[in-house]
């Protein structure tokens, strides 16, 4: 609008939408079926102040108003503009008098109505006085003077819930706020320095935006300003903190009625930024063309944040007007009985928000803040223009009705699981444009949001108290000074060079790279070598290489380094002495290691391992030299051989092939597979023969890629034991992995079964991927969770990747130019894997260890247990003990039952760990009382001396699990492994109600209070009490998870959650006890012996 005078635009603009709608607006609103918006004007008192440019001459101003209509007087008295709007609130009237006018718009909202009430007007015209008040006068708890329409919303609806609450129904009132920022939104609740952006449908929904549940009003000053403190400012003329940004504040009210039905109301209330002149607030004024050029040079030189007064202030106005002209086509459709819904595709998200109520989604109002002063008639003007276009507005209203609880969880659980599976197939890839990139943020926000209303409806189905939330004031400065812009807040991207090209050494996962040379079809089809190789200057020798993707056009693609890069020259035995023979030491001194091939279907990964047999592999030449170095070790090797097909575990050295495997893991993060066969290892030649054979009953399929591709994992794992000893109990341990390929479908052409495999191998692959990114991200994050047991892969590989033990990646790639995307691929995954970081457990502490236990068990007595019983003399009294004792096995775990609970409760534990060749002891304690858990540690510590018991594993159940954990803080060297559980809260529905009903926390943790000092938690996520201080060990933490005292799968309702709390506490691997037996649980706890 460069050429058009400002004020007579806006005078044409809003005589073309009257003539659309007609007049008068009264008159419009009789039509039956629709609905007509409140619209209410508030005037402000004049100020101190008034912003007028000096000499600039006043065209309009204030002339009267009466109780619903406003005259506003040119200067030159030839015509006057009268405004009729629902109801004038003059001067004079106080905060509670405007929160009356709202009352209607409230209580529909308690009942089954959702409701948008906003507040337009000039900036600094008084719109968030209206809506928040003052600030200060939030540190009450009741309302007083200087409270906005924002708070007494949230009191009078807590007051309600109370009420309810005597009634039978249960509810729960959730608050957000978003930002309407230059087209986009944003979470006011995340970090104002990287703001995260969510997604709006063309219902409404928000999809990201995090919410805080509210119990008192206490919780709203410090609340509030953090969202103002985070919410887009500017100092202008008119304002030193003009908002920037249109503030929407939702609650969210759910409720589960006596019925057992559900109903969820929201209330938006909308504090839009205010509409402005670039002569009164002191920006540039500017046409499209310039705001256009402005933002693109912002863009490229990377500070967004930094656009103009003048330009923000235009676009400020033109969504505005896009806004109102939305609302008037509504209007319109619905008056000729068509739905209406707005354009997603050019709407901004402000739009978008608003636009979704004008079908029908929300009662509607607003206030229009104006001000008396003559030098801002003309913006009052244009106030009351837009006041009554909103009050044309019409649009069938619908009301919310009552859904039955259980099909709304149902739902909310498909929901929660497809939002998981569809942000699942991001991975980590980055977004690379703007559509990606508003999928992305959909998405991820519907993850989020899933996960949030379903913990709070397994809740309320529950009749489960609110979790209590912090109270009180903020340390944050008021008035907050001026917020940065917001910033896309993205997940960490991939790294952009290798661990060697950053100059870090990586001694224990080193990553190669072998290039396959082209095969025959592809010469003749014409494709052409796409890398370049050379080595860099680097202080080792040999000397590590880059090597260079690169297009038929010369465009670099693609530039890595790593350890070596094998190229056609270098053969079998050349790439077995660069990159895993060093390793064969390693494993006959007793350290674990992991050799894996990984790349795309038909790059060489199973020539690269196993190779036909006039030139073998990496397998055949590792095997050789294990037996050379296997007599001079003193140990004997254990293998065998699994393939991982479609995410099940099969045994390959079993004719039958069986595939009940079951993973496990042990304390040092290794991995072994219960129910496998293991074989005794007699000669390299024996091991080769028999992987052939189960190589047989390998899934391998021809496709166009790959004439015999590999449609499985293979593992190979060999097992380094003391003589005598078992192959689940090994010194150390060798997986050579042999990766099924990646690829993609329409390139291998594969359908039917093969596609189905073609999915789970990508899947697992993406897993590995997960993995991989997740351990880089943690480095940085401090974060400790890893998900290993996302798939059986990555599960097996846990100690290769990340874990204890030395690892080689061998990534295969082709030469081939039409290979090349995924090649690059390939590339980029060896890249990221670099930076893995294997914790790998020194020998000479592991030898110190060893001869300590040496010590202590030569001081043990011998033990004899008749019909399962004994009493030992130790030196501070006798001791009953139960179990089953041999002294012939080493593997030894001590059962610890609850407070006052006889050792023969655990007879069933006891005997199941028994039949898996466990030495099992369940003492007597003394303790009677949690108070005499002193008493208790004495007398452990005393049992375990006169056994010479070095580090047996121990398992506590309720009381026991507070025994095991004190003891393991008093002794650390004493206790191998902790197993902790939750026994008391299992309970079936009838009992879980019944506890419920006498107000029994025992169904929250009982016992396991200790954590917090016997505390119930007066806080989401706790911090630990000082019973636990100093806690750093893993533990099995087993939780019973239920709703009521059926399944909780998802681990998604309070007891789940809680016992996530007592679990973080107490580091542990949080496992749903709610169904195992004590056959499950022996299993569990063996797997640590």
């Amino acid at each position: 609008h460069s050429e058009v005078e400002y004020e007579p635009f806006l005078v044409k603009l809003f005589e073309a939408n009257a003539k659309q709608t007609g007049k008068p607006a009264k008159a419009r609103a009789q039509a039956g079926g629709l609905t007509s918006s409140n619209i209410y004007v508030r005037i402000r008192p004049i100020a101190a102040s008034s912003g007028h440019v000096a000499g600039e001459p006043v065209s309009k101003k204030l002339e009267q108003w009466d109780e619903n209509s406003v005259t506003i007087q040119d200067d030159d008295r030839a015509q006057q503009s009268r405004f009729e709007v629902s109801r004038v609130l003059p001067p004079e009237f106080e905060q509670e008098q405007v929160f009356a006018e709202v009352v209607p718009e409230l209580e529909a909202f308690k009942q089954d109505t959702n409701v948008l009430f906003f507040a337009y007007g000039q900036t600094g015209s008084g719109k968030t006085h209206t809506m928040l008040g003052e600030i200060e006068s939030l540190a009450s708890a009741d309302p007083v003077p200087g409270w906005g329409l924002f708070p007494r919303i949230v009191h009078s609806t807590l007051e309600s819930m109370n009420e309810w609450r005597e009634k039978g129904v249960h509810s729960a009132l959730m608050a957000s706020a978003v930002e309407f920022y230059l087209g986009a939104g944003f979470d006011l609740n995340s970090d104002p320095n990287g703001k995260t952006e969510v997604d709006i449908d063309r219902d409404g929904n928000i999809f990201g935006v995090r919410s805080k549940e509210l119990t008192s009003t206490r919780q709203l000053k410090k609340w509030i300003m953090r969202m103002y403190a985070n919410r887009t400012t500017a100092k202008t003329k008119m304002n030193d903190a003009s908002s920037r940004s249109h503030c929407a504040f939702i609650l969210t009210l759910h409720k589960k009625l006596a019925d057992d039905t559900y109903l969820k109301t929201r209330f938006s209330l909308i504090d839009m930024a205010g509409s402005e002149r670039a002569t009164k607030t002191g920006g540039q004024r500017m046409n499209g063309e310039a705001i256009i050029r402005e933002v693109k040079q912002l863009m490229e030189a990377g500070t967004p944040e930094k656009l103009s007064i003048g330009a923000q202030g235009t676009l400020i106005n033109l969504e505005l007007t896009n806004i109102a002209t939305e609302l008037l086509k509504a209007s319109e459709c619905h008056k000729k009985g068509m739905p209406y819904k707005a354009q997603k595709a050019m709407a901004t998200a402000a739009q978008l928000y608003f636009c979704a109520c004008c079908d029908g989604q929300a009662r509607t109002g607003a206030v229009v803040t104006i001000s008396q002063s003559p030098q801002h008639g003309f913006e009052t003007w244009f106030s009351l223009r837009y006041a009554e276009q909103l009050a044309a507005c019409r649009v069938p209203l619908k009301r919310v009705k009552p859904q039955p609880m259980d099909r709304v969880l149902e739902e909310a659980v498909k929901a929660a699981e497809a939002a998981s599976a569809k942000f699942a197939e991001w991975d980590d890839r980055q977004p690379q444009s703007c559509v990606q990139w508003k999928c992305f943020v959909s998405q991820s926000g519907a993850v989020t949001n899933s996960s949030e209303t379903l913990d709070l409806l397994h809740r309320l189905a529950e009749g489960a108290p609110p979790e209590a939330e912090e109270e009180g004031g903020s340390d944050l400065e008021w008035p907050p000074p001026p917020a940065t812009q917001p910033r896309r807040t993205k997940r960490a991207g991939p790294l952009k060079k290798s661990a060697l090209e950053m100059g870090k050494t990586n001694e224990h996962f080193s990553v190669f790279i072998r290039v396959r040379p082209l095969l025959g079809r592809e010469t003749r089809a014409g494709s052409k070598n796409c890398f370049t190789i050379a080595d860099i200057d680097f202080p080792t020798e040999p000397p590590p290489q880059r090597i260079t993707v690169r297009a038929a056009d010369d465009t670099v693609k693609g530039s890595y380094v790593f350890n070596r890069v094998f190229d056609d020259s270098y053969g079998q035995q050349d790439v077995y002495q660069a990159s895993v023979q060093r390793y064969v030491a390693d494993f006959l001194d007793g350290i674990n290691v992991t050799i894996f091939a990984y790349g795309q279907t038909g790059t060489g990964k199973t020539h690269t391992i196993a190779g036909p047999s006039d030139d073998p592999g990496i397998m055949s030449r590792t095997l050789s030299d294990v037996f050379v170095g296997l007599g001079a070790s003193g140990k004997e090797l254990y293998y065998e051989y699994v393939q991982i097909y479609i995410d099940e575990i099969k045994d390959l050295l079993a004719e039958d092939g069986r595939s009940d495997l079951k993973p496990m893991e042990r304390r040092d993060g290794s991995v072994f597979v219960q129910n496998i066969t293991s074989h005794k290892a007699v000669s390299a030649e024996k091991i080769l023969e028999d992987v052939e054979a189960g190589g047989k009953r390998r899934a391998t399929r021809g496709h166009d890629m790959n004439a015999s591709s590999s449609r499985s994992h293979a593992v190979l794992m060999l097992r380094l034991v003391e003589p005598g000893g078992e192959a689940s109990r090994a010194v150390a341990s060798m997986f050579v992995v042999d990766l099924a390929g990646s690829e993609r479908v329409e390139r291998s052409g594969v359908t039917g079964k093969a596609f189905e495999e073609a999915v789970a191998i990508n899947s697992s692959l993406l897993c590995l991927g997960r993995v991989v990114v997740t351990l880089i991200e943690n480095q940085n994050s401090g974060s400790s969770f890893v998900p290993y047991k996302e798939s059986e892969l990555t599960y097996i590989l846990k100690a290769g990747i990340g874990g204890n033990s030395k690892t080689a990646l061998i990534a295969c790639v082709t030469q081939a130019a039409d290979s090349m995307s995924e090649s690059v691929n390939t590339l980029r995954f060896a890249m990221q894997a670099s930076h893995v970081k294997n914790k790998v457990e020194k020998k000479e502490a592991r030898d110190a260890a060893d001869a300590a236990a040496a010590v202590i068990a030569e001081k043990g007595h011998a033990l004899s247990l008749t019909d399962g019983q004994a009493i030992v003399e130790l030196s501070n009294g006798p001791m009953e003990l139960h179990g089953h004792w041999t002294g012939l096995s080493d593997r030894v775990v001590v059962l610890l039952p609850g407070l006052k609970l006889e050792p023969s409760t655990l007879k069933g534990l006891s005997d199941a760990l028994a039949t898996k060749g466990c030495e099992v002891l369940v003492p007597n304690l003394p303790g009677n009382a949690e108070k005499e858990l002193d008493a208790d540690m004495s007398a452990l510590f005393a049992l375990f001396d006169w056994l010479g018991l070095a580090q047996p594993v121990v398992y506590g159940q309720d009381w026991g699990a507070i025994r095991a954990c004190k003891f393991k803080l008093l002794h650390p060297k004493r206790v191998k492994f902790v197993v902790l559980e939750n026994r008391k809260s299992k309970m079936d529905e009838k009992a879980s109600k019944e506890a419920m009903r006498r107000g029994d926390m025992s169904v929250f943790g009982g016992a396991f209070q200790w954590f917090f000092d016997g505390a119930f938690p007066s806080q989401k996520d706790p911090p630990p009490g000082n019973n636990m201080k100093g806690w750093k060990w893993k533990t099995d933490f087993l939780w019973p998870c239920h709703n009521n005292g059926k399944p909780d799968v998802r681990k998604t309702g309070s007891v789940a959650k809680m016992g996530q709390w007592y679990g973080k506490i107490a580091k542990g691997n949080m496992i749903d006890s709610f169904s195992l037996t004590d056959d499950d649980i022996a299993t569990q706890i063996a797997s640590h012996c």
